[in-house]
């Protein structure tokens, strides 16, 4: 978000960025964990959320309207929470996974 603040790069920009990176991520730890693991979260989220999507469904979250209809400010706070969302834990997936991890270390 500093580059935001210093208007190195638009709210769009950072949205996307943050977007592409949180997929990227979620796919690169996929490759590191075991094969029941991967499974799981394969089934639970087979691809990353595209921006477009993120940007519906804030809107509607925030504002209860799409987001084409809304006007630039708003659509700027919906790309900065889409930014502070792909570094928020997903805390239903961890825990649900949890049980997973621990049966794995006994075996």
């Amino acid at each position: 978000m500093s580059e935001v603040s210093s208007n190195k790069i638009t709210p769009a920009q950072a949205a996307a960025k943050a977007s592409e990176m949180s997929n990227t991520l979620m796919d690169s730890m996929r490759g590191k964990t075991s094969e029941i693991a991967k499974a799981y979260a394969f089934n639970v989220k087979a691809q990353g959320k595209s921006l477009p999507y993120l940007e519906s469904k804030y809107s509607k979250q925030m504002f209860n309207n799409s987001f084409e209809s809304l006007n630039s400010t708003k659509q700027n706070r919906i790309w900065k929470e889409i930014v502070f969302s792909s570094g928020r834990a997903q805390l239903k997936a961890n825990n649900l996974a949890k049980p997973w991890v621990e049966l794995v270390r006994v075996l």
